[in-house]
């Protein structure tokens, strides 16, 4: 591929509405059924545990409290955060890469001959792919030119077309691993809650590590991410408690 100078895309502003309004309704509804579930779930097994009544009232406010905060909060700055990546996107296209710059994001250049693999998600965006699927540059199709962006990305690698939504399967491993703690608060038999916490461990260290090692991961990301430290607490906790009693009969 030749090209004679260097070329610059942003994304186009016009563009920004319609993808918020996907992001929000592809992910924040499936994100409040899964705590919703989680948060209910629990307090009814409290309930059952035999919870005072003004135990089980204390919860039932702060479930409620938290959901509302969910259903009113996180839609707002999921926009704002989306706006923001918007306007300071940029790729760029060199005579022999693909740079992508956006925001607090370090930038992340990938030479042609690094590119493994091309995906087109229509509609939606292309992701430029390197030796590792951690290098990987989005290219959302809401960026100026995209027949050309195309046509250039096509001419570095074959394109494969993709159906689906890319990062679904972490809204999974959320549900999973909320089903999981809720279980390893609630549950009376060691032989649950040591494996549960060691599984939560791992998975919370996993999250994190792979966060921090992202080229694709925001400051404000990865600060964000050590909030799930907090879970690595009474994981412990139960671990140590566990292996004690164990340790004693």
């Amino acid at each position: 591929m030749n090209t004679l100078a260097t070329r610059h895309y942003r994304l186009l502003k016009s563009a920004l509405p319609g993808e918020q309004r996907r992001a929000l309704m592809a992910y924040v509804p499936a994100l409040f059924f899964i705590l919703a579930a989680v948060m209910i779930g629990s307090m009814l097994l409290g309930i059952w545990r035999g919870n005072t009544s003004q135990n089980t009232l204390f919860v039932a406010i702060f479930t409620g409290v938290y959901l509302t905060y969910i259903a009113f909060a996180i839609p707002r700055k999921l926009k704002k955060r989306m706006a923001k990546c918007w306007d300071t996107y940029d790729l760029e296209i060199g005579a022999d890469y693909f740079l992508r710059r956006q925001g607090d994001t370090p930038d992340l250049q990938l030479k042609f001959e690094e590119v493994k693999q091309v995906e087109h998600y229509p509609g939606r965006y292309l992701r430029v792919i390197g030796e590792t699927r951690q290098r990987v540059i989005g290219i959302p199709q809401g960026i100026e030119n995209f027949d050309e962006v195309l046509r250039f990305v096509s001419q570095v690698h074959p394109v494969t077309l993709r159906s689906g939504e890319f990062g679904r399967h972490r809204l999974y491993y959320m549900a999973g691993g909320a089903a999981a703690f809720a279980t390893l608060l609630w549950s009376k038999s060691w032989y649950v809650t040591i494996p549960l916490a060691i599984g939560l461990s791992c998975m919370v260290l996993w999250a994190v590590w792979t966060v921090w090692r992202s080229p694709n991961a925001s400051r404000q990301t990865r600060r964000a991410i050590l909030a799930y430290c907090f879970v690595l607490i009474p994981c412990g906790l139960k671990i140590l408690e566990g292996v004690n009693y164990l340790l004693k009969r």
